[in-house]
């Protein structure tokens, strides 16, 4: 998961297993690709048709930069930690 959000930050489409969390991270087809876990031909699959499609590959770069800065940049994750401490003290 981290990898993901870290491409992401780069502007760089990930193709990524399905285990906890990815699909949270990874929007299948909009942002990167999202395959079974030990399927090889997908990865492969993947990386193939996104290095013959570069129009794709910049239109998935930028929906990456796009939703890291409105679903994880620095202050909309203390906000999101103000509220969940928020909520612990109101009990």
């Amino acid at each position: 998961r981290q990898m993901c959000i870290r491409d992401r930050g780069c502007g760089i489409p990930p193709i990524a297993t399905d285990t906890a969390g990815t699909a949270e991270v990874v929007k299948n087809g909009r942002n990167g690709y999202v395959v079974p876990v030990k399927d090889s031909g997908a990865i492969a699959d993947g990386v193939r048709h996104l290095y013959a499609n570069p129009k794709l590959v910049e239109r998935m770069s930028a929906e990456c930069l796009k939703t890291i800065d409105n679903e994880m940049s620095v202050r909309i994750s203390i906000d999101r930690y103000i509220d969940f401490f928020e909520a612990l003290l109101a009990g």
